[in-house]
């Protein structure tokens, strides 16, 4: 398809709708800007174009098209592949009804026309759009609900595939946030809509991805109002972040697993939860009054509104544990199994799947090193005083403990009877205590905002991909942590899939895991949703896409020669998403350097070297049989031999 011409606006709905298509599509297009505010979109020349003013305005060797849903409908029949409607009629019409609930239902009437003949004041403008954005959203939630229960589900508005359901999604949830509507009340929106945020062809098209979008601001607060927005936020913020104790939550007693062994592993656990509801209703409650007094395009705006929107998916979690809501929102924030990377193609467990396949699981040599739980706190004491007393941490051995470790700000506890490879210590001491540990404490130690000790779970992906990276850059990330990392993805599969706790622990068992160690997997998987399979809590299917962001990020921002960028990211319990608010903070003088830094962090110019090779890397195309051409048998001859005397002579 040649000569494209896009009339759009950067703002506009319909045009975002477009942009999307066209980006799914792949076909190219040459962009006209109409200004909606300075009225181009009336003046004679586009009239021409589009007979009732609007845009988007599709032309295609010359000839106009225009309204939304034509032009998609019309790129549909054009270029058909990949599809953006589903082959069976059945599918299409219940896509066409999720597409109409918002191009009829939700989308005209928060049309500048509409707002402007509605009144004059701002404030009744904005509440209107609210009421019809908030509108349209539950019927859609409640559409996505219904198909559900008629067998489509998945990642996506309608099933696993995406659609022109999401086409239309995508632009709708963008002018909610606009708006400042609640989104956590619809999970099942929500999380379509990241979902769909996150593949490229669909970032390409966003509203601050045009080049007729303003600039995002840095420079226009003032630092009068900069500080008292940031004590607004600590003043509401903090209460719930000191309350909040979310994995606390839903974690389980070391009574429940003793009732399962006692059980001969024959029934399923009955995890019990105390909640405290009218802390997590009163928590919402704040930190949507809060969402709503931060208004605007500001860099330090939009941060704190992440924050406010962290806390109150913590919270409702927490009202929706034990039942499937619990895996809606999880997918939504952590995502699942099936969330895809940086492709639309490519997902958690596709990952998953080839470090397993690639790596072959070692067996446990009799002679390894096991660790008690005694031995274990020495050497992470001994790890400790190698740092020089600069990480404050309290090494403790608790007999009632469920999980072998539990690691906080300052304390780290050990269950009494644990039994550690010293492989396995050496990783969880760069992944508990320096990384979380030492995040937390960094974010404890910003006088202006030390808040960012506890980022909220939307910050979970970023920092156990940092932790997992310094369990690869200290050569701690072995074969065996590595699998189990993977194979956690998959157990989180199979429970999406419908596997139960006993399905999941019986599965682990099979592969030779012990079963205490099969227990406290499964536990992981199933704690806070349904033990009977079908929700599960999903955090574990973050660890290797948050690696993959991790590695990513560091490969780009260390084209920089100084090491601001990573210090930035070890600031806090921070999100990649938040550097750039914290850079400005950090340039303002208001976000001091962190104190502790990674021993990675520490030779930032070692890094440099490393990520300047390999991202040459990506230059050339490497073919699957482009290794050296040994025989296998040869190889392995000559591995089952490396330890055998020499038939003749000695070795020197």
């Amino acid at each position: 398809m040649s000569d494209v011409v896009l009339y759009h606006y950067f703002r506009s709905s319909s045009s975002y709708r477009v942009r999307i298509a066209l980006a799914f599509k792949g076909i190219r297009y040459r962009s006209v800007y109409v200004n909606l505010l300075k009225k181009e979109q009336s003046s004679d020349a586009h009239l021409a174009r589009s007979p009732a003013g609007n845009v988007p305005c599709l032309e295609i060797e010359g000839r106009p098209y225009v309204e939304s849903v034509a032009i998609v409908e019309l790129l549909e029949e054009l270029h058909p592949t990949p599809p953006l409607y589903p082959k069976e009629a059945w599918d299409r019409a219940r896509v066409r009804a999720l597409v109409e609930l918002i191009n009829a239902g939700t989308q005209p009437l928060q049309n500048l026309r509409v707002l402007a003949r509605h009144t004059s004041e701002q404030e009744e403008k904005t509440a209107w759009a609210k009421h019809w954005n908030e509108h349209g959203l539950e019927a859609f939630e409640r559409a996505m609900e219904q198909n559900e229960t008629l067998g489509v589900r998945g990642r996506f508005a309608y099933g696993d595939t995406f659609t022109a359901a999401d086409v239309f999604l995508v632009p709708q949830v963008f002018s909610a946030k606009r708006f400042g509507v609640d989104l956590s009340k619809f999970p099942r929106v929500r999380a379509a809509a990241e979902h769909a945020l996150s593949l490229p062809f669909v970032a390409v098209a966003a509203p601050d991805r045009q080049a007729d979008a303003p600039k995002a601001r840095h420079d226009d607060l003032s630092p009068d109002a900069r500080d008292a927005i940031l004590t607004r936020a600590l003043e509401v913020l903090e209460p719930i972040a000191q309350r909040t104790r979310f994995l606390e939550s839903i974690g389980w007693s070391r009574e429940v697993e003793e009732a399962f062994f006692a059980a001969n592993a024959e029934r399923l656990p009955e995890p019990s939860y105390d909640i405290d509801t009218s802390f997590c209703e009163e928590s919402i409650a704040n930190a949507t009054a809060l969402l709503g007094e931060l208004q605007g395009d500001h860099v330090l705006l939009r941060w704190l509104r992440d924050q406010c929107e962290s806390f109150i998916d913590a919270n409702r979690m927490l009202l929706a544990v034990g039942t499937r809501d619990f895996y809606a929102h999880s997918v939504r924030i952590y995502g699942g199994a099936r969330t895809t990377a940086f492709d639309a193609d490519t997902t958690n467990l596709h990952l998953a799947n080839h470090l397993h396949a690639r790596l072959a699981e070692p067996s446990r040599s009799e002679d390894e090193v096991m660790l008690e739980a005694s031995d274990f706190t020495d050497l992470m004491e001994e790890r400790l005083d190698e740092l020089g007393g600069s990480l404050e941490m309290k090494i403790e051995r608790d007999p009632d403990l469920a999980a072998k470790v539990v690691c906080g700000r300052k304390r780290m506890r050990v269950r009494d009877g644990a039994r550690f490879e010293r492989t396995e210590a050496e990783g969880l001491f760069f992944h508990e205590i320096e990384t979380h540990a030492l995040t937390a404490q960094n974010g404890a130690a910003q006088r202006a905002f030390p808040l960012l000790r506890a980022g909220g779970p939307r910050t979970t992906r970023t920092q156990e991909g940092l932790a997992v990276f310094s369990e690869l850059y200290s050569h701690t990330l072995t074969p065996r942590r590595l699998g189990r990392l993977a194979e956690r993805v998959r157990l989180v599969a199979m429970a999406e899939d419908g596997a139960s706790f006993l399905d999941l622990f019986r599965h682990l068992v099979k592969l030779g895991v012990p079963e205490r160690d099969a227990f406290l997997d499964a536990q992981r998987v199933c704690r806070g949703g349904l033990t009977t399979g079908g929700a599960p809590f999903t955090k574990d299917a973050s660890y290797l896409s948050g690696l993959l962001d991790v590695y990513t990020f560091l490969r780009s921002s260390l084209v920089f020669p100084t090491p601001v960028v990573g210090e930035i990211l070890v600031s806090g319990r921070i999100a990649i998403a938040d550097v750039e608010a914290l850079l400005w903070l950090r340039a303002e003088g208001v976000l001091e350097a962190p104190r502790l830094l990674p021993r990675w962090l520490k030779r930032h110019d070692t890094l440099r070297s490393y990520f300047a090779f390999t991202s040459f890397l990506n230059e050339v195309d490497f073919k699957s049989d482009a290794g050296p051409a040994f025989p296998k048998e040869l190889v392995e001859r000559a591995a089952a031999r490396a330890h055998e005397p020499l038939a003749t002579g000695t070795r020197e």
